[in-house]
């Protein structure tokens, strides 16, 4: 024969019988040209014509490929043509035209789905999941021969921003004493936690309140060290920068209340009044005690309860005019 579908006509002696081989994938009908000759030479042509029935072949593809494009926390999107390309698909009947099936048991992928406007694979995976996937490709051709080939895809890691409670209050300030907070109260009372960094994040207190003269960090009893100023009591809130090990950082605030303590009065300890005399009375003002001693109280300034006494017997009356605001002393 002529025909360029038959690549090799062969006979077999033993077993009385010509062997044709036609080129691959090919099938329909064939014409072969018969010459029958005797033995004294005498010849005539004629015509055999072979049918080759079809046969369903299976598509073709590389064994696997692999999309390195998936990002942490985000839907990653895989085009048809791109795994038809990337794979080498291809089916002798169908050319391109083949159903694709893309699966996987990976607990880590929440969902796949296709989109048939923009012919592409939808895949979600789940909150804060980083790494490798593989991927399950069912090829199929429309006469529904199937293999199954591998897609691996790759999700880079994103870092996460710390999380925490918006505010926490200390109330366990005193006036006049250091307050102590430690690294485990903030964390616990903030429900701080990172995704990558767990509760190993940086803390750094600060705040703009004047009343707060210093704070430090006692490392060796992770302990923040908050000094009030000298008789301040009441609200302070602070500024916590709370940063992962990749440099994210959040916000947050911390209350804190100093209760107040009475303070004692203060006062110089001694003053004179030499204006005495003798056989008279002496008359000294509230004021003059106030001033000539420096009397002071945080709390009340300088209304403090004043008492004048002496075990002197050369006084014989010590009484308080509460009009003219002084005391009275009679001598003997």
């Amino acid at each position: 024969t002529a025909n360029p579908n038959i690549q090799n006509i062969s006979y077999d002696a033993v077993n009385e019988q010509y062997v044709i081989e036609p080129v691959e994938n090919f099938n329909g009908d064939i014409q072969f040209n018969l010459s029958i000759t005797d033995q004294e030479g005498a010849s005539i042509q004629r015509t055999i014509g072979a049918n080759f029935d079809p046969v369903n072949d299976v598509p073709t593809a590389d064994l696997t490929t692999n999309f390195n494009t998936g990002v942490e926390d985000q839907t990653l999107y895989i085009t048809r043509a791109d795994i038809i390309s990337s794979l080498n698909i291809d089916d002798v009947e169908d050319g391109q035209n083949v159903i694709l099936d893309l699966t996987t048991a990976n607990p880590n992928i929440q969902n796949i789905s296709y989109d048939a406007v923009s012919e592409q694979y939808v895949i979600e995976p789940v909150e804060n999941f980083n790494g490798d996937v593989q991927f399950n490709l069912s090829i199929t051709d429309q006469e529904g021969a199937s293999i199954q080939r591998t897609i691996g895809a790759n999700f880079d890691p994103v870092n996460d921003i710390p999380t925490a409670d918006l505010t926490a209050n200390f109330d366990t300030g005193v006036e006049d004493q250091t307050l102590y907070i430690t690294r485990a109260d903030i964390i616990s009372s903030l429900n701080i936690a990172d995704v990558e960094d767990g509760q190993n994040v940086i803390l750094d207190l600060t705040t703009a309140n004047p009343n707060i003269q210093n704070i430090s960090y006692d490392a060796v009893n992770e302990q923040y060290v908050i000094e009030p100023a000298e008789n301040f009591n009441g609200d302070v809130q602070f500024n916590l920068a709370i940063t992962d090990q990749e440099g994210a950082s959040i916000q947050r605030t911390i209350g804190a209340n100093f209760d107040p303590v009475n303070d004692i009065p203060t006062a110089d300890l001694t003053t004179n009044f030499d204006t005495g005399v003798e056989d008279q009375t002496l008359y000294i003002t509230r004021a003059d005690i106030i001033s000539s001693l420096n009397i002071d109280d945080v709390e009340d300034g300088q209304n403090v309860i004043l008492d004048l006494t002496t075990a002197n017997p050369n006084i014989q009356n010590i009484s308080y005019d509460a009009v003219s605001e002084q005391y009275v002393i009679e001598p003997v």
